[in-house]
């Protein structure tokens, strides 16, 4: 069976780290993320369940066709946040041309903030 094991998106900080993590899930020995395919991609959604948060489109000028993926991300000091990603395809052609990753951070709750900053258990 392929595929089993999922990422941990809460628990990837870096979009270097983001990048490697979705190659390495791919496991078919991929040095960049320009060898990944539209199924992959496709597969990677599948499996996450991530479909409610995907979105596809064509950009008729570009010729390029999207997939963007918003996904939950790592509570940064009480402050949740969200990774967008963007793989980018040409209109014939079943490789990645380019993946954009930004990272979306929601509002700052006093509340929050507090209780992430000051719940600190002693062992």
């Amino acid at each position: 069976m392929e595929h089993l094991c999922r990422i941990n998106w809460k628990e990837i900080k870096n979009r270097k780290e983001l990048e490697k993590e979705i190659i390495d899930w791919c496991d078919k020995n991929y040095s960049d993320i320009n060898e990944l395919k539209r199924v992959d991609v496709l597969t990677l959604i599948e499996t996450h369940n991530l479909l409610d948060n995907s979105k596809l489109s064509y950009d008729q000028e570009s010729g390029f066709s999207k997939i963007e993926i918003t996904i939950d991300a790592r509570v940064f000091y009480g402050i949740k946040s969200k990774w967008n990603l963007t793989f980018n395809f040409p209109e014939f052609g079943e490789h990645c041309i380019s993946l954009l990753i930004s990272r979306y951070y929601g509002e700052i709750r006093k509340e929050d903030f507090y209780n992430y900053t000051h719940d600190i258990t002693i062992a």
